[in-house]
């Protein structure tokens, strides 16, 4: 059963969740797109296909779709899958899809899934909208880079040590004890994240700590309390990382945050 729940809807955009309960594992489904859009499976993996092309859709992966298209979509596992769709009706919308092609596949980032995380918290529908907007933005300025074709048991494996990090980033965790979330060796692990999502298990991880961190500074927070509290072992590590992530260090970024909050 697949159920679709629209979390945001204005003139120009509708946002829905798009949910199956993975009671059937040999599902294949046929729908029309009438709208461009932008899709971000949460906890999926399925082929998504088109007369042209046959994608591999999974948490790492955004989907374009240029709209007025039919497609279908299988999978082979019994699994409970769920995606984030922006359907957007606006004639300025430029798709980063080549002139010969109906849809694009590409990588995701750590701040993207962070937004995402917070707009499916959020309770006020100015809130929602305006993290609506900002992943959609953040969505059209992606690095085109195209996601290597992983096999379907590794993509659960990825998924569950993506949820070991969210779960356990304020911890000292090592990458093997994500490894070991995913039931893969070390080496092994490593291969298959970066093969999938385009970056190491660290970078991710660190990524994570540092999209916290912000929000936490946003919060006004202390800034020695923020390091320890997204995992950082001292605040001399934490001040370099977040500088060569943001070009601030973090008493700037919150100053810079504080004082843009007034106008």
């Amino acid at each position: 059963m697949t159920k679709f729940d629209t979390i945001f809807s204005s003139d120009d955009m509708k946002v829905i969740i798009i949910e199956s309960d993975g009671k059937n594992s040999c599902l294949q489904a046929k729908d029309y797109n009438p709208l461009p859009s932008i899709s971000l499976p949460l906890s999926s993996h399925f082929n998504y296909i088109t007369y042209k092309r046959n994608h591999q859709l999974h948490a790492g992966t955004t989907l374009f779709e240029r709209g007025q298209i039919d497609y279908k979509v299988s999978k082979t596992r019994n699994s409970k899958d769920k995606t984030l769709s922006f359907l957007i009706d606006d004639e300025n919308l430029i798709l980063p899809i080549a002139d010969n092609e109906v849809t694009r596949v590409v990588g995701r980032t750590v701040p993207i899934n962070f937004l995402i995380n917070k707009l499916l918290q959020s309770t006020s529908k100015l809130s929602t909208e305006t993290l609506c907007l900002e992943i959609i933005e953040m969505a059209l300025n992606i690095n085109p880079m195209s996601p290597a074709l992983v096999n379907t048991v590794n993509i659960s494996q990825i998924d569950d040590s993506r949820h070991f990090i969210v779960n356990n980033f304020a911890r000292d965790i090592t990458i093997g004890d994500i490894a070991r979330a995913a039931c893969l060796s070390t080496f092994h692990f490593i291969r298959v994240f970066k093969k999938m999502l385009g970056y190491s298990p660290y970078q991710y991880l660190m990524a994570y700590r540092l999209e916290k961190a912000k929000s936490l500074l946003k919060n006004d927070a202390s800034v020695s309390d923020v390091a320890f509290d997204v995992g950082f072992n001292s605040l001399e590590n934490f001040s370099y990382s977040f500088r060569k992530c943001t070009g601030l260090s973090p008493s700037e970024f919150k100053k810079w945050n504080q004082n843009r909050q007034k106008f």
